[in-house]
């Protein structure tokens, strides 16, 4: 059976929050990149190379913001 090539309209990937460890789609989180070393927040997902993903959540929030444990610095393989 040939695949359909409408078949995959309005699928949005699904990342992993690296905090939480939930999956949600990609949509609803905020990305983050590192560039010349440094981690910064890419609201139009437009920065090449290896994204890092945090969701909404206060509590992530808050844990994104502080980062003492270098969460982000691991998952960007800085």
């Amino acid at each position: 059976m040939a695949r359909d090539e409408n078949c995959r309209k309005g699928h949005e990937p699904v990342r992993m929050c690296v905090f939480c460890k939930g999956r949600y789609p990609k949509g609803k989180l905020m990305r983050f990149v590192a560039v010349n070393g440094h981690i910064k927040r890419d609201d139009t997902a437009g920065f090449p190379g290896r994204g890092a993903y945090c969701c909404t959540s206060r509590r992530c929030l808050e844990r994104a913001e502080a980062d003492k444990r270098g969460i982000l610095k691991r998952a960007l393989k800085i």
